[in-house]
């Protein structure tokens, strides 16, 4: 463990020292002159998973221990320009994390990667702006590019420019690799009313992008759909990203986020919707629409689902009463639907939320419902309670339920999650998770734990103290 640690941070520090090399080189002027801060982090996470039967590659088994780290950097008021300088690297060492072809056994695999360094023009004042090097075009989507980023303020309200260079972000692989072979280009258009107030307020980006995605290839497209020619191997995609948020008052509220494939083929990809309203002095309702690929449904999939990735399609109506003080009672339907297999869900529950349950540093929450969860039918059970103070955080929840098979199984499943946070003070602290799952097929036992340092001479917000209204943060 100690040689695996140390190898993760040995990576990081040579990252770091480049990084640092290239702030030096481009500093005009006294480091004292320039706003900074910045954060180091380490950590890991653990796995036991125990088949109570042998599997099908006949082992009884499925660990997992991933351990990582992070820098980042952020100084502005560079130069007379007011230039802006950011560096993020990340290491990451998977100890299961790659197939050894010939011995057909699992080895480690260490990952170091540059999720941005990156010099910025931000000009906030009006005229020209941009960005050059590896940075996250946020108007236009998760996208990252490695290129220039050019554009123009043409109203306080309105904005819109250009990006291109080399997408370093391949759909076959989690981290950003370089390469010459991505293209990507794309535009993007933006509104912002800044000169409304928080409880008005309206923005939109749209961006059209044009690039190479690996995960294409004619296996899945049809060569007259495309347009493309014959040939194999990546092809080009291109897609429109739209994020909008209007905020018509204090009780209304729309959000949207949308990516749409115009090539190879329309396709919706991606789609969010959320309405807030509070139609009553007591009352408030929440609707919300999901539709999503296989590979983002990978990351909301439950670690006890079986099931293949798939797209997923998703409506949800949450409805809160302000009955009783300090707390909130709430019914929730939720109702979806693969596309894979035509496998449903959908979800029935009441419950009750305490944000300040017996003083104002505890909240707590009940919930139970039923639910039909694509091969099961469960009743199920959640409670949880959580103490807040300005140094420590501490929350335990637990879920019990009651599931029906298809295959004619009763599983009798139970999640214990404990996490604690500590803040020794503003500059350093700590979180660790464990979280215990059973039923009569599986054990799972985690943990997660992150240790953090912050520094820099801008102004660290505040730590709040008491316990917050779950779900406003």
């Amino acid at each position: 463990m100690h040689l695996w640690f140390h190898t993760i941070l040995s990576r990081l520090y040579l990252a770091v020292r480049l990084a640092s090399l290239h702030l030096l080189i481009i500093l005009p002027e006294p480091v004292n002159a320039i706003d900074y801060h910045g954060r180091a982090s380490i950590g890991g996470y653990f796995s036991k998973e125990r088949f109570n039967d042998v599997s099908a590659n006949g082992t009884t088994s499925n660990d997992s221990a991933v351990g990582s780290a992070r820098f980042y950097f952020d100084a502005s008021k560079i130069s007379s320009k007011k230039l802006r300088f950011v560096t993020d690297v990340r290491n990451e060492n998977d100890a299961f994390g790659q197939l050894d072809q010939e011995e057909l056994q699992l080895s480690s695999r260490y990952t170091l990667q540059l999720r941005q360094l990156n010099l910025q023009y931000p000009n906030h004042f009006g005229g020209i702006y941009g960005s050059f090097g590896r940075f996250q075009a946020f108007n236009s989507g998760v996208v990252y590019v490695d290129g220039l980023e050019l554009g123009f303020h043409f109203t306080s309200k309105l904005k819109g420019g250009i990006f291109g260079g080399q997408n370093p972000k391949s759909d076959q692989a989690y981290e950003l690799q370089w390469s010459n072979s991505r293209p990507i280009f794309g535009s993007f258009v933006i509104y912002q009313d800044s000169e409304a107030s928080w409880y008005r307020h309206t923005y939109s980006s749209t961006a059209i992008i044009r690039m190479k995605d690996d995960a294409i290839s004619e296996e899945t497209v049809e060569v007259e759909q495309t347009g493309l020619g014959g040939g194999t191997g990546p092809l080009l995609r291109s897609f429109i990203y739209n994020n909008t948020v209007l905020q018509f008052n204090r009780n209304n509220r729309l959000l949207t986020w949308i990516y749409y494939d115009v090539e190879p083929k329309p396709d919706l990809q991606n789609l969010w919707m959320s309405y807030y309203t509070m139609f009553a002095k007591k009352a408030s309702l929440l609707l919300s629409v999901l539709d999503i690929h296989a590979n983002e449904y990978r990351e909301i999939q439950s670690i006890r689902e079986e099931l293949e990735p798939s797209s997923y399609q998703e409506a949800k109506a949450k409805l809160s009463l302000y009955l009783i003080p300090n707390g909130v009672l709430l019914a929730n339907i939720l109702t979806g639907k693969r596309t894979l297999d035509g496998l449903k869900r959908k979800e029935y529950s009441l419950g009750i939320e305490m944000a300040r349950f017996i003083n104002h540093r505890i909240s707590a929450h009940l919930i139970g419902g039923v639910r039909e969860k694509f091969t099961n039918k469960d009743k199920f059970l959640k409670l949880g309670i959580g103490y807040y103070s300005r140094n420590v955080e501490v929350a335990a929840d637990y879920e019990m339920a009651v599931e029906n098979k298809m295959d004619g199984d009763v599983l009798h499943p139970k999640i214990l999650e404990l996490s604690l946070g500590l803040i020794a003070s503003k500059k350093f602290f700590t979180t660790i998770v464990a979280q215990r799952i059973t039923d009569e097929r599986v054990n799972i036992t985690s943990a997660l734990f992150r240790i953090t340092s912050r520094f820099g001479n801008k102004d660290i917000p505040p730590i709040r103290d008491g316990g917050p209204p779950r779900g406003s943060l």
